[in-house]
């Protein structure tokens, strides 16, 4: 049996899938998908060696930033100017990183009808989700 988890959120219904090479996150609102992504989380021999920190040097905390070597790239209804679906993806797979450091899986990242409101909802519903 594949592992997932589902949870609901005002609207927002979250579901995730672990597979042995990939993790699938489904982002959706009343059943529909609009837009795809996927983020590979191995990294490239150039920067293998990076590092997460919580603060940067002035000791501020950056802890719901993004990851800086995670790039989300469109698979589906996705473009350049489509911020809001590239920043919840780089922050599902940023949660991923952050929650498990040595996952190497590629998340795939579908999301519905998701608003600017529904930010905050959506990152809280990944971390209930969480398969990794």
């Amino acid at each position: 049996m594949i592992p997932s988890k589902h949870t609901t959120i005002k609207d927002l219904d979250i579901v995730t899938y672990a597979f042995n090479d990939k993790i699938f996150v489904n982002i959706h609102s009343k059943g529909a998908y609009t837009r795809s992504y996927y983020v590979p989380l191995r990294l490239s021999p150039g920067n293998q060696f990076f590092a997460h920190t919580e603060y940067d040097d002035e000791g501020e905390d950056i802890s719901n930033l993004p990851l800086t070597h995670l790039t989300p790239m469109s698979l589906i209804g996705g473009s350049n100017a489509d911020t809001l679906g590239q920043i919840i993806a780089v922050q599902v797979a940023s949660q991923v990183v952050k929650d498990s450091p040595t996952e190497v899986r590629t998340v795939f990242v579908s999301i519905g009808r998701v608003s600017q409101d529904d930010y905050d909802d959506v990152l809280e519903g990944v971390k209930l989700c969480r398969v990794w």
